[in-house]
């Protein structure tokens, strides 16, 4: 029982620090488009992070949208290629073809 009172505790802080890390990617992103379009049954945008200031995160990453809003981020993301805007997304930058979770035309 002694060996694993001291187990416990360092599995719990595991546990958590693996959480924090999973989430702390997820944020919100102004990017470039550079690529919309469909492969294997699933849609895609490729995007490129254009920061005001600073060096960009990701360049030409690629996200997948979600099956049930594909149409709806998809008219989004073709909106903004057709009038060279920028979209503002909320994703994890740090896994290539993770999920876009939100995508918003940004007139600037």
């Amino acid at each position: 029982m002694g060996r694993y009172t001291s187990f416990i505790p360092i599995m719990f802080f595991l546990v958590i620090l693996g959480c924090s890390e999973a989430q702390a990617g997820q944020q919100w992103y102004l990017c470039n488009i550079v690529k919309v379009g469909q492969s294997g049954g699933r849609d895609y945008v490729q995007l490129s992070h254009a920061p005001k200031e600073g060096a960009p995160v990701f360049t030409a990453r690629f996200f997948r949208l979600p099956a049930e809003k594909a149409k709806e981020m998809l008219a989004v993301a073709l909106a903004a290629v057709s009038g060279g805007f920028k979209v503002e997304v909320y994703v994890d930058a740090q896994i290539e073809y993770s999920e876009l979770y939100a995508i918003y035309l940004v007139s600037e």
